[in-house]
């Protein structure tokens, strides 16, 4: 492994650490001690250990997930022609490093009426 690459960890959003305090260095000001899985996370909160400010983001965090993991099914039967494949994009790759925001029909009617 290059050594670029072999003091490096990545981390998914909505994971949690733990991280320990340091006084040296001017820009790093914690390290961490260990990054906590949603197995780890479910154990704490059994145990009355998990603080309640966090398990607002976590429950929060598992319900985007959830709603990301399944699929819609459509609202409308399918159209032939070209009506059908130029309005319905949910074959399309679906990046899920990134945040999805799903925009209602009513918002968008708001947004071109004013």
């Amino acid at each position: 492994m290059p050594s670029k690459y072999r003091k490096n960890i990545w981390i998914k959003r909505g994971d949690f650490l733990i991280v320990d305090p340091i006084e040296e260095g001017e820009k790093v000001k914690a390290e961490i001690s260990f990054v906590l899985c949603k197995d780890h996370v479910r154990s704490l909160q059994k145990e009355g250990f998990w603080p309640e400010a966090f398990s607002e983001v976590a429950e929060k965090h598992n319900n985007n997930r959830n709603r990301q993991t399944q699929p819609e099914l459509p609202a409308e039967p399918q159209l032939s022609g070209e009506e059908s494949s130029s309005e319905d994009d949910s074959d399309l790759f679906v990046n899920t490093n990134r945040r999805q925001y799903h925009e209602s029909e009513e918002e968008s009617e708001e947004e071109e009426a004013a």
